[in-house]
């Protein structure tokens, strides 16, 4: 399946593979060597059909980590999310399920849509919560919960469709 989403650094390339086998997902991790990428890849155990593991990945050399997005993982519920914190060797360091902030469902949260990866703090975007406003979690770049960011404008606008980090500032995308 071809990639949706790449991430890279001058060491890393990371691309999401949601199509991959049924929609499990994955992701292929290249880095250099000896000036040239070779190709190292994985593909967590934890996928089953349709999670699309890899919808959106995100790496910083800084952190020595990179972050993948599962928003239809159903753990907990339908399309709940979540995110998984890798080091650079590919292994798993943390596993966030939806910390649910909108509510006593996490059903179609897409916790995981949006990720990104700075070089001191993370953000995951969960675009349907709170009535599909939208929420962006600030993590940490292991995964350790900060802060929780929401909007005041309303059902529809989708906040953490897409997000971006660098330094203190994060910056979230809807489509509303």
């Amino acid at each position: 399946s071809k990639p949706n989403s790449i991430a890279m650094t001058d060491t890393r390339i990371i691309f999401g593979r949601p199509g991959l086998s049924s929609n499990r997902g994955g992701f292929l991790m290249h880095e250099t060597q000896n000036g040239s990428f070779v190709a190292q890849g994985a593909m967590p155990a934890v996928a089953t059909i349709s999670d699309m593991f890899g919808m959106q990945v995100d790496v910083n050399d800084t952190a020595g980590a990179f972050v993948v997005g599962v928003a239809y993982e159903d753990t907990g519920a339908s399309n709940s999310g979540s995110a998984y914190y890798y080091n650079m060797s590919g292994v798993l360091q943390a596993t966030v399920r939806n910390p649910n902030a909108g509510g006593t469902t996490t059903e179609q949260d897409n916790f995981g849509y949006g990720v990104a990866m700075g070089p001191t703090a993370s953000a995951v975007g969960a675009p349907r919560d709170f009535g599909r406003v939208g929420v962006v979690y600030h993590r940490t770049t292991t995964g350790t919960a900060v802060r929780t960011l929401s909007s005041s404008m309303g059902s529809g606008q989708k906040m953490g469709n897409q997000v971006g980090i660098t330094g203190n500032l994060i910056v979230s995308f809807g489509e509303g």
